[in-house]
This record gives structure tokens, C-alpha cells and sequence, in this order.
């Protein structure tokens, strides 16, 4: 009986909600009798070496998660399981992440048409209506809002949004710059 509590308690993570999101994601990935197989492994979906043979670097890679409100989620729905493509993600996240959105950009920022309903107000049937059936310019679509100081939310968004695209992009060429003196 010790042999087999000592089994299970090698890595300390057996019952935490990281090690469920671990072995869930295994399970999607490597057992075809996953309800959800299909839509992973059955399309190619992997996990990294890394964290396929441990718990424990799947924990060190992605933290732990940051509240309940949190699951794992992949940023490129077609790429595999591994720390550049993982996040800690919301619930809304993850729907607006899903591969079968509609995708509008406006001015260099793309949202789902749900995300730019909640930014101008407007509810998202009215929005897709607007843009995908009444065929609408997407400047329109965006700026006929009931309450015009909407707009002045979608301008700072795209101008956050866009600072945040200069960021990633400084952070990345500094990385390759210390790169070359390492």
C-alpha cells in the first residue's frame, strides 16, 4: 500500500487543477476515445515533449492558473500544446479565440464581432447584421452606435491596441539583440 501512495505522490500534483488541465489535455490529444479526439488529436493536435512527460514542467511553463475563472486555452487553435502557444485564458477569451468567428478589422485592430458589440455597445446580432447582411462599411457598422462617446472608446482601444503591437514588437527585437551578446 506505501508503494502505491508513494506513486502517486512523486510530483505533488495529483487532484490540483493544473495537473486536471495536464491530463485533460493529454487525453484530448492522445486517446481516441475522447469525446473531444476529433477535434485535437484526431487533427493533429500534440503536446511538446516537454510537457507531455511531465506535470511538473507543464506547472513551471504555464504557472499556476490564476483564478477559477481561468483554463487553459491554445492562442493558434491549429498549433500544438506548448508554452508559446498556451495561455491562461477567461471564459470570453476563449470564445472569441474560437476558429469559427467572424473577424472584423477596423483601422489595424481586429476583434470577433462579439468583442467590437461589447467595446461601441451595440448588441453582436444587430453588429453582424449590419456588417454581414446589410453589407455596411465597417467604419459604419463600428461607428453607428446608440451613444456616440462609444466611438471615443473604439478610438483608444485601436490606439492601445496598437501601442501594445509596438510593445510585443520592441520586447522582441530586444531579445534578439541580447541574443547577440549572450
Amino acid at each position: 500500500m506505501k508503494q502505491k501512495n508513494d506513486r502517486r505522490t512523486t510530483h505533488g500534483e495529483g487532484g490540483s487543477v493544473e495537473y486536471t488541465a495536464w491530463y485533460g489535455m493529454l487525453s484530448r490529444c492522445y486517446t481516441p476515445t475522447h469525446s473531444s479526439y476529433k477535434h485535437y488529436g484526431g487533427k493533429g493536435i500534440s503536446v511538446c515533449p516537454r510537457w507531455r512527460n511531465s506535470v511538473l514542467c507543464f506547472v513551471e511553463d504555464m504557472g499556476r492558473r490564476p483564478s477559477k475563472q481561468y483554463s487553459l486555452d491554445r492562442i493558434d487553435n491549429d498549433g500544438d500544446y506548448c508554452m508559446e502557444n498556451c495561455r491562461w485564458a477567461t471564459k470570453i477569451e476563449q470564445q472569441n479565440n474560437r476558429g469559427n468567428n467572424r473577424k472584423v478589422e477596423y483601422n489595424g485592430v481586429t476583434h470577433s464581432v462579439s468583442e467590437w458589440s461589447r467595446i461601441i455597445g451595440v448588441k453582436s446580432g444587430t453588429l453582424f447584421g449590419r456588417i454581414y447582411c446589410g453589407k455596411w462599411p465597417i467604419a459604419e457598422a463600428l461607428g453607428y452606435a446608440p451613444h456616440t462617446h462609444r466611438m471615443v472608446l473604439v478610438k483608444k482601444e485601436i490606439a492601445l491596441k496598437n501601442l501594445k503591437l509596438k510593445v510585443i514588437k520592441l520586447e522582441k527585437e530586444i531579445a534578439e539583440l541580447l541574443k547577440g551578446v549572450e
